[in-house]
């Protein structure tokens, strides 16, 4: 059986693929953020595929992962009252 990633999951070749642009669009953050304070953590899922400078992550790891640790990630945010704005 083939892994992916070194994680030990099976390698399905119909789940999607997600870019670090797809990944930011789906957290409603940067690319920047995304690679800076996400992709780059040690708990986040090891890319199914890397060439060169390019890493694709499956979309199941990546839904999993928000689900564990940004629970909140597809509610919308609350307004913030004017006088807490600096």
């Amino acid at each position: 059986m083939t892994t992916i990633g070194g994680s030990g999951a099976p390698a399905h070749r119909d789940d999607p693929l997600l870019s670090t642009g797809d990944i930011a669009a789906r957290l409603g953050v940067t690319r920047q953020w995304a690679v800076k304070k996400a992709v780059n953590r040690d708990d986040f899922p090891a890319p199914a595929q890397q060439t060169g400078r390019t890493r694709l992550w499956r979309a199941a790891d990546v839904e999993t992962w928000i689900a564990e640790h940004r629970p909140d990630a597809d509610r919308e945010p609350e307004p913030r009252p004017l006088g807490d704005r600096p």
